[in-house]
């Protein structure tokens, strides 16, 4: 045995030891927060309490808002959609610009059999304010339930009972509740579509694990008041989030966060994912993340130094080995098996996590592409690093 550790050098010791470290960190991640997507709690299957007129504060009554704003065409296709819903407590509400006359023709003469569209016409304009935060907020504040569903215009439900089930999630605590949106197949490269599917765990995973941070915007559900008791999106409206709305700073608790990854309830886009569109997405996403000092901000962090110093230590030790020592006899040998013992683990708790989140999300086609796009994620890092661009609030002059 002295031999043979006699063959280690000091690289040996700090590619190996590094690979490992970054190994059992990766693995960790995925135990930790990958895990609590297809391991949660089966929640008991009960009729969701109701209001008994559109306005109460009792019951879980939902309000679905939509941005119209230059959204013609999607709206005409998936705005039928949510009026088909068979959940008898809800409303849905477009929000557009008074002057748009073709959707205002088309929303007028949109079939409507249960009577939930509610058309709200905005005729102002806030220069410094994101459109689609703004439109929002509008249709918030015209919700005639205390439970509003957050979604795009190019966003849909797949199934006609996803608003039962989606108030069958919300408990008696809940506050915020995080549901996702899936990009079908052939709407996407599978690079873009993993990543995005990527995010999704991680944000449901997050808040699953009692560290909620940011969620997807076109797939959120908020209790009403506390969006209004915060000021809404004015909070952080110089923040350049994208599609990811920040919500940690809404709760009291970490309780008061749910997450729901039901394919019932799922919500799915009609429209492409472009890989530009992805490249924004995903800066956005790490702005979102890095607003505020938090575990989830720690946790993310920690996950991406870990898988890029995982692959910096497979390529530094794998040319170090086959340039520098290889062949040395036992050394070879014993190194090869803490490498392939390294890699196998890594790949296995990758994988089977991976499957079966995946799987729960009913995206079941991408899982085994992990490793060959966690490289290329790791090439396109660089891309993110030099424009990363995190604005923060600064301090507002008091006037006089």
């Amino acid at each position: 045995m002295e031999q043979i550790w006699a063959y280690f050098s000091w690289w040996d010791g700090v590619l190996l030891g590094g690979l490992l470290v970054c190994t059992l960190c990766l693995i960790s991640f995925y135990w930790r927060f990958y895990r609590p997507v297809y391991k949660r709690r089966p929640q008991p299957e009960t009729e969701p309490a109701a209001d008994t007129a559109p306005g109460g504060t009792e019951g879980r009554g939902i309000s679905v808002v939509i941005s119209g704003q230059n959204q013609y065409e999607n709206l005409k296709k998936n705005l039928p959609f949510w009026l088909d819903q068979t959940y008898a407590q809800s409303e849905v509400i477009v929000v557009y610009d008074y002057t748009d006359d073709d959707l205002n023709l088309l929303l007028n003469g949109m079939e409507d059999p249960h009577g939930r569209l509610k058309c709200v016409q905005v005729n102002q304009n806030i220069n410094f304010f994101d459109q689609e935060k703004f439109s929002l907020s509008i249709g918030l504040k015209s919700a005639a339930y205390p439970y509003v569903l957050l979604t795009n215009a190019d966003c849909r439900p797949e199934d006609q009972d996803c608003l039962t089930h989606i108030a069958a999630a919300i408990g008696d605590n809940t506050q915020v509740l995080a549901g996702y949106s899936l990009y079908p197949a052939r709407q996407g490269s599978a690079l873009a579509r993993y990543f995005h599917d990527e995010r999704i765990l991680q944000s449901l995973g997050l808040i699953l694990a009692g560290k909620p941070c940011a969620a997807s915007r076109h797939a959120l559900i908020y209790h009403k008041d506390i969006f209004l008791q915060h000021h809404g999106y004015t909070a952080f409206y110089t923040l350049n989030g994208g599609n990811y709305d920040v919500f940690a700073h809404y709760l009291a608790a970490p309780e008061e966060a749910g997450a729901l990854a039901a394919k019932a309830a799922r919500l799915r886009y009609t429209s492409r994912l472009p890989f530009g569109h992805w490249l924004r997405e995903e800066r956005q996403y790490l702005n979102a993340c890095n607003w505020r000092p938090s575990a989830a901000r720690k946790a993310g962090a920690l996950y991406r130094y870990a898988m890029f110093g995982y692959h910096l230590c497979f390529v530094g030790w794998l040319l170090y080995t086959l340039l520098a020592r290889f062949p040395e006899g036992p050394y070879c040998l014993l190194a090869a098996g803490l490498f392939v013992l390294c890699i196998l683990l890594k790949s296995l708790f990758q994988f089977v996590t991976r499957y079966k989140a995946h799987r729960q999300l009913g995206e079941s086609r991408l899982w085994w592409g992990a490793p060959f796009f966690e490289w290329l994620y790791i090439c396109l890092c660089p891309f993110w690093t030099l424009r990363h661009k995190q604005i923060r609030p600064g301090k507002r002059k008091k006037r006089p």
